[in-house]
């Protein structure tokens, strides 16, 4: 099952994974937390959208773990981005992570600095590669504060068939 999903899994070791959209980390159940909510996407490329600051209010809401047959409003060749911000309570002191998957190939932005790449990201869309990195895990840079913004520049690449099954 392809999807386009980002999932901040928070364990005893490690993390795997503005105003009223920040997301609360409290807790975290042994099996980890998916980041179902508090995303919002945008069709267009500037890389000010990585920056902690911008304001992304007009952006639409998105469910990123969804199936990528669901998610009508990205199955195309332009860029996108995706914009979460959340905060990890003090009390919960280990590592943080974030466990990727997508059918897409992207650039992964934490408080505005690239932090990861996957597959060949390219404004000439002829030159995009995908790269599902099947929830490879990336780990993120302790915030003192314990609050972060993650940024998701994505794109597809042209002529590939995503699909749920096999045919």
């Amino acid at each position: 099952m392809k999807q386009l999903v980002f999932i901040i899994c928070l364990f005893s070791t490690c993390l795997y994974g503005q105003t009223s959209r920040l997301l609360q980390i409290d807790s975290i159940p042994s099996s980890g937390l998916l980041l179902k909510t508090h995303w919002k996407y945008y069709v267009g490329d500037d890389l000010e959208f990585a920056k902690p600051n911008f304001n992304d209010s007009t952006w639409l809401d998105i469910d990123p773990t969804k199936e990528l047959a669901s998610l009508t409003e990205i199955m195309d060749s332009r860029i996108k981005w995706l914009r979460i911000n959340f905060q990890v309570d003090s009390k919960l002191d280990f590592p943080l992570g974030l466990a990727v998957t997508h059918a897409g190939a992207s650039e992964i932005y934490l408080n505005g600095k690239l932090i990861h790449e996957f597959g060949n990201f390219d404004t000439d869309i002829s030159k995009v590669t995908a790269y599902d990195p099947l929830y490879r895990l990336i780990y993120l840079p302790k915030d003192s504060t314990g609050q972060y913004h993650l940024a998701v520049r994505y794109v597809l690449q042209p002529n590939i068939r995503y699909t749920t099954i096999l045919d």
